[in-house]
């Protein structure tokens, strides 16, 4: 009963943090419509010595969670000279075109950097209400090559929203808007523990079409894509992407520090412990005894069946001998895919605590 309780009153607190949050876009958003129905330009025209004044209607966009975009919509096709600014609630401006393609990125790089700061604002404010162990670290607009498979129409790009907050991965999609409260994450229904996602940048022979800094990314659990591929415009975009992803699989790998997995191993039921500490531990579920144990630096190699098999290879000790035998391990165990990535996650973590010593 007190669970039930709590979790009402944080439903509650969320509903009036989200209406309040409304609230304030809504006036937000009057507030600017009425500046954008005042302002008027006045231009003079002369025409045999008749003066003539026309108006000229001024439009204005909100760059809060905007993004601009060379692409011309939907495709991987570049325009030149021109962009196109993209906001929150939809809309978007028409195609500005530039004179030369310096002036297309001056005006492209301030555009972003209002953006951007405008949405750190805004993330400072949201993680206030949040706690420590949740708190957003990076949030972006991106976009996903989307294939329709009941359609005979070529595959199309779309933008979507993802955010790091905590140990899980949000992706704010179909036509979902990026989040402006608290309650707008318990409103997400694509969320997927970073540690149980799989990265991999796209080398360029292998991209699908002529958008460059691609990427997919791996979720064992989502039954509607499995592997969904990812596109950022510039390669400064895809650099932050990728360090702000390395930032949060080590906070959410510490934060977990293990994951147990139910096994069969040599016929005993048992469960596998992935631990950022100790490395694999096999244990008999029914006596909860250990039944081996290796380090990470251990492990020579793996390999899987693509079913519900892996295949450890272990040193028998850490320091380094080329003349060592090695011990096979073969495991059974029905949430490979998960496993697989887990694995990959803590592996990663040990590497760049190895390479880098500490992340700042």
């Amino acid at each position: 009963d007190t669970d039930e309780y709590e979790l009402l009153s944080r439903l509650l607190l969320c509903e009036n943090e989200n209406e309040r949050c409304r609230h304030q876009l809504d006036t937000f958003a009057k507030e600017q419509q009425q500046q954008t129905d005042s302002i008027t330009t006045l231009v003079d025209e002369d025409d045999e010595d008749n003066s003539t004044v026309d108006y000229v209607s001024v439009h204005e966009y909100s760059l809060l969670y905007a993004y601009v975009t060379q692409y011309i919509t939907g495709t991987d096709k570049l325009r030149t000279n021109s962009f196109q600014l993209h906001t929150l609630d939809g809309s978007q401006s028409g195609i500005i075109i530039i004179d030369t393609s310096a002036q297309q990125h001056l005006w492209i790089s301030r555009i972003n950097t209002i953006i951007h700061n405008l949405s750190a604002r805004t993330i400072t404010e949201l993680n206030q209400s949040l706690l420590s162990s949740e708190q957003v670290l990076y949030a972006t607009w991106i976009h996903e090559r989307v294939i329709n498979i009941n359609q005979n129409r070529l595959p199309e790009w779309k933008p979507v929203f993802i955010v790091m907050k905590g140990s899980d991965l949000y992706i704010f999609d179909d036509n979902k808007p990026p989040p402006i409260c608290s309650y707008d994450f318990i409103c997400c229904s694509r969320i997927y523990p970073i540690v149980e996602i799989l990265i991999e940048v796209t080398p360029s022979k292998y991209l699908h079409d002529d958008r460059q800094y691609c990427f997919t990314l791996t979720v064992s659990n989502d039954l509607i894509a499995k592997c969904r591929y990812f596109n950022f415009e510039t390669k400064n975009g895809l650099d932050e992407f990728l360090s702000n992803w390395q930032r949060s699989l080590y906070m959410s790998v510490y934060s977990v520090k293990n994951r147990a997995f139910g096994c069969m191993y040599q016929g005993q039921i048992c469960r596998l412990v992935i631990d950022i500490n100790n490395g694999f531990e096999m244990y008999n579920n029914e006596t909860n005894v250990m039944l081996w144990s290796f380090t990470f630096e251990q492990l020579q190699s793996s390999s899987d069946n693509g079913r519900d098999k892996i295949y450890f290879e272990f040193k028998r000790s850490s320091l380094p001998n080329e003349n060592e035998s090695t011990i096979k391990i073969e495991v059974q165990c029905q949430h490979l895919r998960i496993l697989i990535h887990v694995i990959n996650a803590f592996l990663t973590i040990k590497l760049i605590g190895k390479r880098d010593n500490t992340i700042d």
